[in-house]
């Protein structure tokens, strides 16, 4: 059966003779060459060994010819549950590339990618503690410390290693046996007793901890290298799984964005002379889904006449629905039997139901829906969480998983959005264009249910103002955006750019959302290649003055007259060299976050951050996302969905970021929303298409669009900068001087002082750089 990758243990394998150690080799190799064309040189030799390997094991048993076609077939067998599953095959694969392929070792080429094994549970606290424990390390030693504290290890300057994995290496290359090793057959059993045992309780972990052990003492210290980075499915080498997937075939790519099975591609595409030249849907096999390029508004009717394939596109044609806050879902139906595939393809059948008979939250209810003349079918859409009391659907900035739902839940039930059909019995559809398959979908597929399952709406457009329309509907109504399609595209799995499909949001257009000014108090290490050893994911916060703060009005805030209550957590919208510069900028300022040295000011609840700064001697950041959301890991009780950093605010001090009652506000104002309407005779075009239709930046003028007009809190002027335009220049003492005037005193203002650093062409700042010529506070100045 081909979706099932277990092999007779007793028959040759060429697994069995490939040895673990050949493979970590060529990853340490791959890992430290330079440019994609060397590692892609190195991947394909092993390749091509590994083949000849496979012929010598097969030498007296591989047939003349292992793929005789290509045509899928479908054939059900009856689990011990008596649950009745599905599976292809090809028509004429050769049984000996059933049994032994490229797959044991590809899985662990992509360890992220691999779905047939489910999670290990094992992160690097975990590894860590068990590496300790079996090598006997002193908890309070060196290596002991690395090796359980290695978030916080990791930042300091001494320490060998970019990630855990490497950290441990070092720690391990002195303590493990280096003569022996293992195959990769030998690995993958035992990786597949790891996953299994996962989340039986004690004796599953006891069962790990025997594993662990047992690897621990049969492989060197490179091999447990790059095993803890299997195990953490990260192999950090630079090679990009699609680089990878076309070493091995140049149609390995789109077999697998059709399948989303690495065991599939290595059957499937053996011979490397042998090409699949039409690749069709396969019943119970999920697929990566066909997804929107992200454009704007105003862009539509030039985007659809450039691009769409309809014979009368000069005149704009296109669909309109409603981008619901959910998660994508593609489900399979063969008469009684189904299966739910997520967007990553992770198979969520036992929590949505195999069959009517058996306790789903979806499908005994929609079993019966299905037209009679409908037996087989691929339906693709959105499933989100409908409340039937309230007639509602809720979003994802509820904190609500639609994936965590109980059967008996008297409140909250899945509800299927379906948008496209790829399967109509053994017709495949994805070659028809979308106006042909809708009349499938509404006709012949099923009767919807209010609340269980539906049919996405579809309006007709044919203008830019039609979109506008839409998009402001969708704001108005809390709706997460809006996708267009052009009616005459085909389904293309696994396809963004250049499909026919559009998404719009709010937050893809300058202006539409407001901008929240939070100042950082924690950082945490990262943990990919490029931002390993920096400090990369700010924790952000909002002030709330404490009531027995005496504020002078001759001196800035105090820092103690504050309480911090933690907001939300940011690790995207920066530069590298701008994380860079943070980085070097705070580097002595950040102190280990534990539970003596938590200061008493700077409130968490469960996420607390690896480091934490003072508030004063930090910086405030300029957010965006798309939408509050409740969230009891921050103090204030809420977070944002998607935040993302807009700039480092040099400009202000650390005492002007958002305040707990202004973000209150803010999120009651617009129900949740960071939204505001778009005003089409507002814009601008801050892009266009060229001749391929192709996004490209003119920045003529910014975008006047502003959000909701509210009075913002200003700060009070005396520790307010002044505007450097209305002062004249006189003279050129200070020409190349920096300055940070903090305050005044009773014969010169702070406004004062900086109109005379300006009339003598000086600079001023908010908040003192490293290039920072002078700091003057009160008469003092510091040099």
């Amino acid at each position: 059966m081909i979706d099932d990758p277990s092999v007779n243990d007793e028959l040759p394998n060429s697994s069995k003779v490939v040895k673990f150690s050949n493979l970590c080799n060529l990853l340490e190799r791959i890992s430290k060459s330079q440019g994609a064309i060397a590692k892609q040189k190195l991947m394909i030799r092993f390749i091509s060994d590994w083949r000849k390997t496979h012929k010598e094991v097969h030498a007296n048993d591989l047939p003349t010819s292992t793929i005789a076609a290509t045509t899928t077939t479908t054939a059900a067998t009856t689990t011990a549950e008596g649950q009745t599953t599905t599976s292809s095959s090809l028509s004429g694969t050769s049984p000996i590339i059933m049994q032994d392929s490229f797959y044991p070792i590809l899985r662990l080429l992509l360890p992220q990618s691999d779905r047939e094994r489910i999670a290990y549970g094992l992160k690097e606290s975990k590894l860590g503690k068990h590496l300790v424990e079996v090598l006997s390390i002193s908890k309070d030693s060196d290596d002991g410390k690395k090796l359980l504290n290695f978030r916080v290890q990791k930042n300091t300057r001494t320490q060998k290693g970019s990630d855990f994995a490497e950290v441990a290496y070092y720690v391990l290359k002195n303590r493990c046996n280096e003569d022996v090793t293992m195959s990769i057959w030998e690995i993958n059993k035992i990786l597949d007793e790891i996953a299994v045992e996962n989340g039986k309780g004690k004796e599953g972990q006891k069962v790990i901890d025997h594993r662990l052990t047992y690897l621990l003492r049969h492989l060197s210290a490179l091999e447990l290298k790059w095993l803890i980075r299997i195990l953490l499915k990260d192999l950090r080498v630079s090679l990009k799984e699609n680089s990878i997937l076309e070493c091995f075939h140049p149609d390995a790519k789109d077999l697998f964005d059709h399948t989303s099975n690495l065991f599939k591609v290595a059957v499937y595409l053996h011979d490397p002379e042998k090409r699949l030249h039409e690749i069709g849907l396969s019943l119970f096999s999920p697929f990566r889904p066909m997804l929107g390029e992200r454009t704007r508004a105003d862009k539509i009717e030039q985007l659809i006449r450039k691009k769409s394939t309809n014979p009368t596109a000069a005149l704009a044609e296109f669909y309109i629905e409603t981008k619901y806050d959910g998660d994508r879902f593609q489900v399979h139906r063969d008469k009684d039997q189904f299966m739910y595939f997520s967007r990553n393809g992770h198979d969520y059948t036992s929590v949505f139901g195999p069959d009517a008979n058996n306790i789903g939250t979806l499908t005994p209810y929609i079993a019966n829906t299905f037209k009679i003349d409908c037996e087989k079918c691929i339906i693709d859409g959105e499933m989100v969480i409908y409340n039937r009391n309230e007639k509602i659907i809720h979003s994802k900035g509820d904190s609500f998983d639609v994936k965590s739902i109980q059967a008996n839940d008297s409140q909250l039930q899945p509800c299927l959005i379906v948008f496209d059909i790829l399967m109509y019995n053994d017709e495949i559809l994805t070659n028809k264009p979308m106006n042909e398959r809708l009349q499938y979908l509404q006709k012949k597929i099923l009767e919807p249910i209010e609340g269980r399952i539906i049919f996405s709406v579809i309006k007709p457009g044919t203008s830019n103002q039609d979109v506008i329309n839409e998009l402001n509907l969708a704001i108005e109504e809390r709706q997460e955006g809006i996708v267009v399609k052009d009616p005459w595209s085909v389904y293309k799995p696994n396809v963004r750019e250049n499909g026919g499909w559009y998404k719009i949001k709010p937050d893809y257009t300058i202006g539409l959302n407001d901008e929240i000014d939070c100042l950082i108090v924690g950082d945490y290490f990262g943990r990919d290649r490029l931002r390993a050893g920096i400090l990369s994911h700010f924790l952000c916060c909002a002030v709330v003055k404490q009531e027995d703060a005496t504020t002078s009005t001759q001196c800035k805030p105090d820092v103690h007259d504050y309480l911090y209550y933690t907001f939300c957590k940011i690790g995207s919208g920066y530069t590298h060299k701008e994380l860079l510069d943070f980085n070097n900028r705070f580097a002595n300022k950040w102190k280990p976050w534990t539970k003596k040295t938590a200061p008493s000011y700077i409130l968490c609840t469960h996420e607390k951050p690896d480091v934490w700064i003072e508030p004063n001697d930090s910086c405030i950041v300029q957010v965006k996302a798309t939408e509050f959301m409740a969230s009891d890991k921050y103090k204030c009780g809420f977070t944002l969905r998607f935040p993302r950093l807009e700039k480092f605010r040099e400009d202000k001090a650390w005492y002007e970021c958002v305040t707990y009652q202004e973000l209150i506000d803010l999120r009651e104002r617009n129900a949740g929303k960071l939204a505001s309407r778009f005003m089409e005779h507002e814009l601008n075009d801050d892009f266009d298409l060229n001749d391929d239709g192709q996004r490209t930046i003119t920045l003529t003028k910014k975008l006047q669009v502003k959000s909701r007009q509210q009075a913002k809190p200003t700060v009070d002027s005396r520790f307010r900068g002044i505007d450097q335009q209305s002062v004249k220049q006189t003279r050129h003492y200070f020409s190349s001087l920096g300055f940070c005037i903090m305050e005044g005193n009773t014969k010169y203002t702070k406004a004062e002082l900086e109109k005379l650093v300006y009339e003598n062409d000086g600079t001023c700042v908010q908040n003192a750089l490293a290039k920072t010529y002078c700091v003057v506070t009160k008469v003092s100045c510091y040099i």
